[in-house]
């Protein structure tokens, strides 16, 4: 259980980085310009 409560917020922090990463460097607004 505490390993699911731990990873839960892990995977879905990772997972919102993920998109946010791919959305910047569509809209070109990344962190290398």
């Amino acid at each position: 259980i505490l390993g699911n409560v731990l990873t839960d917020p892990v995977l879905l922090a990772l997972r919102r980085v993920a998109q946010e990463a791919v959305s910047a460097e569509r809209f070109g607004t990344g962190p290398t310009g």
